[in-house]
């Protein structure tokens, strides 16, 4: 995609296969379509069901268990290849159809008469897209150990998320009033079937690090990993600055319309601004990266998350709701692709899938943990209240880089 061409061009796209990262590019920007349903058009769907905040808070935090799940998704892909396909391509594939499925089944359950029969199917879908999500991962890592490019890879991941983001949200927000929220489900769904040639007719090729023997050495290396101070340092910094990102940007919409009174069709403008400022902060990342301290830019990010996370909860207008959420989605962009170079920096070449996913389990467990905690916490705090909670968790994990430069400076630069 011509998005990931203009990140990447700078020498760093050619020296791996161009093809790999017009994967990269498309599997994130379809990654960011689903997201643009899920956080913008989810909750209040289930709202409109007759769900209650408590009942929603609750399916939102198991929505979020497939990717605590991801080490053992990452596990099978280090492990078993199928197909003759390699160890990362038939799990993308297997990934984007299970989630299409998903969306298709659902779409024709509707929460308010099947209830949570029509929930599981959510549930499935989101397994397949932690799937595919744990196979590029993995990819990534072993395409290059060198910082710089990962800054690149990231950016152009976290660009395409969030270019994905923008065009679902814009296209859902068109399209509501007049196809419903089945409709939008299956353009979820027929945009993931149509992928699929894509990741069929990509051909794995191993990356210039050589592949662990993972299966003597992958559950020694993952019990060396968790005890170094490195991975307890970076999973706080993660759990932290992630129960900021996820619990904020689960509560925009609601806010919206529970305190604005915005109609759904002002979803889509709220998710296409948020997805404009990630992508802008994601660029900016990779632009400076090569020329700044990737460890100095993570605290800034994370700082800027938690003041713009405030400022977000005493929008009084749409119009001032819609300047916040574009500031805050780059600040967002920024810290969460900041937030992959800092960890893929720690990671070994090899069993990369699995010690990558070993390393998000906190951060996973933190978003689960969110999802349910940021929405639950409205039924006694105001949304002023609750916005300030979350962005005081963003000024704690910039306090636990600080305090871990002795370890990670040298790893992604002072």
């Amino acid at each position: 995609m011509l998005l990931t061409w203009w990140v990447l061009q700078e020498g760093t796209f050619f020296m791996a296969p161009r093809y790999h990262f017009l994967l990269f590019g498309w599997v994130y920007l379809l990654q960011g379509v689903i997201l643009a349903y899920l956080f913008n058009f989810q909750k209040p769907y289930l709202q409109n069901s007759g769900f209650s905040l408590e009942q929603i808070a609750a399916i939102s935090s198991i929505l979020v268990l497939p990717f605590v799940l991801k080490v053992a998704f990452g596990y099978l892909s280090d492990r078993y290849s199928f197909f003759g396909w390699g160890h990362r391509k038939p799990y993308i594939f297997i990934g984007l159809a299970v989630c299409a499925l998903g969306f298709v089944i659902h779409s024709f359950l509707p929460p308010a008469q099947y209830g949570y029969y029509s929930i599981a199917f959510v549930f499935f879908a989101v397994m397949g897209m932690a799937l595919f999500d744990t196979a590029v991962d993995g990819l990534a890592i072993e395409l290059n150990r060198d910082d710089k490019l990962y800054g690149r890879i990231q950016s152009a991941m976290i660009s395409g998320r969030a270019l994905g983001i923008i065009l679902g949200s814009v296209l859902f927000g068109a399209s509501i009033d007049g196809l419903g929220y089945r409709g939008l489900q299956l353009q979820v769904a027929a945009i993931l079937l149509v992928s699929l040639p894509l990741v069929r007719f990509f051909e794995e090729t191993e990356g210039p690090q050589q592949r662990l023997d993972v299966s003597r050495s992958v559950l020694l290396e993952s019990i060396q990993f968790l005890r170094k101070p490195e991975f307890l340092l970076v999973s706080a910094y993660l759990f932290l600055s992630l129960i900021c990102s996820y619990g904020i940007s689960g509560l925009i919409t609601l806010y919206g319309k529970t305190s604005l009174s915005l109609p759904a069709s002002a979803f889509g403008t709220l998710g296409g601004l948020k997805g404009a400022g990630q992508m802008v902060g994601a660029l900016f990342v990779g632009y400076f990266i090569a020329k700044s301290r990737s460890y100095a830019m993570a605290i800034f990010a994370v700082l800027a998350l938690a003041v713009m996370s405030a400022l977000l909860g005493i929008a009084s207008s749409q119009a001032e709701l819609n300047a916040l959420t574009a500031a805050w989605g780059v600040t967002r962009g920024m810290h969460h692709t900041l937030l992959s170079v800092v960890s893929m920096s720690l990671i070994p070449p090899g069993a990369g899938a699995t010690l990558f996913a070993l390393l998000m389990l906190l951060s996973n467990v933190a978003i689960m943990v969110t999802e349910g905690m940021s929405t639950a916490l409205l039924t006694v705090l105001s949304y002023e209240s609750v916005f300030a909670v979350l962005s005081a968790f963003s000024a704690a994990s910039a306090l636990v880089l600080w305090l871990s430069r002795r370890y990670l400076k040298p790893k992604v630069g002072g």
